[in-house]
């Protein structure tokens, strides 16, 4: 099963993202599994992660990642205190519409 297949069983619904920067830039989604969510990238450009790979755990907006679209760095933030599980893109790999991007576990 790749990255598209997963997402498409296991997401719940769209969230309402708390930051203006994220929504313009990413979908922030709830999955079927309890506290999980991804980021679905809204735009096409050039992912730069954030994200150290010793560190998992990053509070309520953290830096992840931003995507530069028409030399525009569009910064994501971490939407809520929690674990970021999964990294499913490359740094400098191109992102297109609904490119998942990350999925997080956010602490209730």
């Amino acid at each position: 099963m790749n990255n598209w297949e997963f997402i498409e069983r296991n997401v719940w619904e769209e969230i309402p993202s708390k930051f203006v920067a994220n929504s313009v830039a990413v979908l922030y989604e709830k999955m079927k599994l309890p506290n999980y969510f991804v980021y679905l990238s809204r735009i096409v450009g050039i992912i730069h992660l954030e994200v150290p790979f010793k560190e998992r755990y990053y509070c309520k907006g953290a830096p992840l990642f931003y995507i530069e679209s028409l030399k525009i760095k569009n910064e994501m933030l971490m939407e809520g205190d929690g674990i970021v599980e999964d990294i499913l893109v490359e740094d400098g790999q191109i992102v297109t519409f609904d490119t998942p991007i990350l999925i997080v576990k956010i602490e209730s």
